[in-house]
């Protein structure tokens, strides 16, 4: 089974006005965490960020970087992530826009 929601992720990023390299930057600036794939930041410190970050908003990062765009293996978990989101796209901006407010406002590592 091959999903695709390349355009999905635009439409989202789109609504929310921040590019895919943008977020990235915030996420890597905020948390001094480059370590997963092309230098986004990892779970870990995704998290250490602020304890109102849950595993909704991780799994929306998980989408946004494009973990979800293409893949043939699709575990239980992330079927019924990506049932969720295509149901209501709308949720996936607001919980990404919920993403970019916390880190903005912590101060960045250093």
């Amino acid at each position: 089974m091959i999903k695709s929601n390349i355009g999905l992720r635009r439409a989202v990023l789109q609504a929310v006005g921040i590019k895919q390299s943008e977020l990235k930057a915030l996420l890597r600036n905020k948390s001094g965490c480059e370590m997963q794939h092309t230098g986004w930041t990892c779970g870990t410190c995704f998290f250490s960020i602020s304890k109102d970050l849950d595993n909704k908003e991780w799994q929306t990062v998980l989408f946004v970087r494009g973990d979800y765009d293409l893949f043939e293996e699709v575990t239980d978990r992330k079927q019924y992530f990506l049932d969720d989101i295509s149901k209501d796209p709308s949720e996936l901006a607001e919980t990404l826009k919920k993403v970019i407010k916390i880190y903005e406002t912590v101060k960045m590592v250093g």
